[in-house]
């Protein structure tokens, strides 16, 4: 088989994602992100550096793909979460905006909105938005775990629980509302 065949390419890296052996995947991403002329495996990439903290070699590839509308918004969250977790907040809430300025019930993003302004302490603004979310998708867990949060911090206990159960019965996985 051809080294730098796109079909062998991906087929091993899920085959060693599956396995627990990501670390030897990257390799098999690179290269796949290398022949796909589509944005997909590019993306599968950027979020194999995401996952295994490499941050840096994620945005630098996000901030480099020249991406059409479809894939601009897959993109640009990823970009905003990156610059959320690393304390960029307003580059981060920059780069939400532009994404609910073309899709407004963009749940992912209205979520990360939501966490942007209950960390600067706008509860209210935050209440709205994630109701916004939730009313755009009700089986959203990270749309109802947001919520929870933000009831703690407006110390509402009983509110908070109901989110959190609501959360977990949407996805039962969903360990952080555990």
């Amino acid at each position: 088989t051809e080294p730098r065949d796109l079909r062998t390419n991906r087929t091993m890296a899920n085959l060693l994602l599956a396995t627990n052996r990501a670390a030897d995947a990257e390799p098999y991403l690179s290269t796949a992100a290398d022949v796909d002329p589509s944005p997909v495996a590019k993306i599968a990439l950027a979020d194999y550096y995401i996952v295994a903290g490499q941050t840096d070699k994620a945005s630098t590839l996000l901030q480099t793909m020249k991406v059409e509308s479809a894939w601009a918004t897959m993109v640009k969250l990823r970009l905003a979460n990156i610059e959320y977790r690393a304390g960029h907040t307003q580059e981060a809430e920059r780069l939400a905006d532009e994404i609910l300025a073309a899709d407004k019930t963009d749940v992912s993003t209205l979520v990360l909105k939501a966490n942007l302004l209950t960390a600067r302490g706008q509860l209210e603004e935050a209440d709205r938005v994630v109701q916004l979310a939730i009313g755009s998708n009700p089986r959203s867990a990270s749309a109802h775990f947001a919520l929870g949060k933000l009831n703690i911090l407006r110390r509402r206990p009983e509110e908070a629980k109901k989110a959190f159960t609501e959360a977990l019965n949407v996805n039962p996985r969903a360990a952080e509302a555990q």
